[in-house]
């Protein structure tokens, strides 16, 4: 859940945190940080998990976005937010995106893919490492070294 909120919202804070010509240096190196957490992120977790239990980890993961919202809350952005235009209700928005997807069948395809890929394999992943820890009996801090 927080993760969520997380990444839908810490790409658009950047603009107010960096200079405009320094913008795309500062998204790359966001990137980069992003990616090297997927990649390094899941054999940490694992090993954690391994030394302190799961329930320990997860309250650990959850500790850290509670630090990273404390990081962002006391960061003063140095180039202020432009004013959005009045807005609709979210229902309304809501609506008018669904009548435009239906309106362009391309776009409509790719919405209806990416939703299903992301159950699906969201799904196979929660399930997948239930799978390898109680049938398969391999130890936590190896799953996330496997590929």
């Amino acid at each position: 859940l927080f993760g969520t909120f997380f990444q839908t919202g810490y790409s658009p804070y950047l603009r107010q945190l960096v200079a405009p010509d320094d913008l795309a240096t500062a998204s790359a190196r966001l990137r980069a940080g992003q990616s090297a957490a997927m990649v390094s992120g899941p054999a940490l977790g694992g090993a954690l998990v391994e030394t302190v239990g799961s329930a320990t980890a997860i309250l650990a993961d959850a500790a850290s976005f509670l630090v990273s919202l404390a990081a962002l809350w006391v960061t003063k952005p140095l180039y202020p937010a432009k004013v959005p235009p009045a807005r609709q209700p979210i229902r309304t928005e809501i609506a008018d995106g669904v009548r435009y997807l239906r309106t362009n069948p391309r776009l409509l395809t790719v919405a209806l893919a990416s939703a299903a890929a992301n159950l699906f394999l969201t799904a196979i992943g929660a399930v997948g490492i239930v799978f390898l820890v109680r049938s398969v009996r391999v130890a936590p801090g190896s799953i996330g070294t496997a590929p």
